[in-house]
This record gives C-alpha cells, structure tokens and sequence, in this order.
C-alpha cells in the first residue's frame, strides 16, 4: 500500500510539467502593423469574442474540413502570429479579448495560450519577429 501511494505522489509531482507562463498583448492580425498583409485571419468573423479573423477550409462533398483562428500574440521580447485549427465543429475557439491580456507559453513551434476562461488552447506558430521599441 505504501508503494502505491508514493508512485501516485511521484505522478502528481513529477507527472504533470509545470509550465512558465508568460503575459501577453492580444492584437488584430490585420491592424497590428507586424507582419504587414498576413493573408491570415481574411475574414473577421471570428466567434471568438470578436478579437480575430477566422478562416475555413473545405472538404470533399463540401463539408468544412478545419477553422482557423489566427492572433497576434505580443510579448516583452517577441510578437507572434499564430493559428488555432479547431478539429471538431463543436471544439471552440480560444476565449480572448483584442488588447486583451493573455498568458501563455511557447514549446518549439507551438504556442500555447490560457484563455479567459482558463483553458488552454495549442496554437501554431506561423511569424516570429521581434518586438519594436515604443
């Protein structure tokens, strides 16, 4: 029994990486003047608190194959764009605000944001570029 109990302490302790959040700017991918004409986030019908664009592909037979939402997260150090690919129709986008505050973290080509909400949501990462002085 003692052996149970301490592998399921060493799982919760061990099992679960902390993650280093980082806090963020949520800008307009079309207005934030980094990345200039992304082509990303075309349409502003986002159903995301209204703060992004939204793109969706098509599959044979015409059913919606994927929505794209793309932010423009800006950092202390860097600005990202990046894309959220909802899998399910009845998945639901990231639940933030434009100019809004965000947390989130970077693993490789991933970003991975915390929303209003409290969830996490893994985004790609299309642009990097550095953050210009004020």
């Amino acid at each position: 029994m003692a052996l149970v109990s301490t592998i399921a302490l060493s799982l919760v302790a061990f099992g679960g990486q902390q993650k280093d959040w980082l806090e963020g700017k949520v800008l307009d991918p079309e207005k934030s003047g980094y990345f200039g004409a992304t082509g990303e986030g075309s349409t502003t019908s986002g159903a995301a608190s209204g703060e992004s664009g939204a793109e969706q592909g098509t599959a044979s037979g015409g059913q919606p194959a994927a929505y794209h939402y793309s932010f423009v997260i800006e950092g202390d150090k860097f600005v990202y764009l990046v894309r959220e690919t909802l899998k399910w129709r009845w998945s639901k986008p990231a639940s933030v605000k434009l100019n809004g505050r965000v947390k989130y973290v970077v693993k490789k080509r991933k970003l991975i944001i915390m929303d209003d909400d409290g969830k996490e949501h893994e985004t790609d990462i299309l642009k990097l570029t550095t953050l210009r002085n004020q």
